[in-house]
């Protein structure tokens, strides 16, 4: 009866500190839910940055850029536009193609290694 006793005298402490684990408990799993969200969104975004991505999309920026020039040369071809009007626009869209080339080039050499 003795330690029955003792044990009766310390249930309120005992159920405050039960309730104050439970309340931390809920805390922590709020807090895992919202880092597991923010850490699935960081892996997206760490996807959409890797260099395969990024030269992926500008290999496809670099190519569409190469067939706005051949449009615009065809277009002057089949008397669409006059000469001066073909020029600016032309050389304007092949220097872009160009440095986008370019931009690719240097990406892949280091995606590849041997930068």
């Amino acid at each position: 009866i003795g330690c029955l006793g003792i044990n009766l005298e310390h249930e309120p402490e005992l159920k405050e500190k039960l309730d104050q684990l439970v309340e931390q408990h809920n805390v922590l799993d709020s807090l895992k839910k919202a880092f597991e969200e923010v850490e699935t969104k960081y892996q997206l975004c760490a996807k959409e940055l890797s260099d395969e991505m990024i030269l992926t999309k500008l290999h496809v920026e670099t190519q569409e850029a190469d067939d706005e020039g051949e449009e615009t040369a065809e277009k002057f071809l089949n008397g669409g536009t006059d000469a001066k009007d073909f020029i600016d626009d032309h050389v304007k869209k092949r220097m872009r193609y160009h440095l986008l080339k370019a931009k690719e080039e240097k990406l892949q050499k280091r995606v590849q290694g041997q930068w």
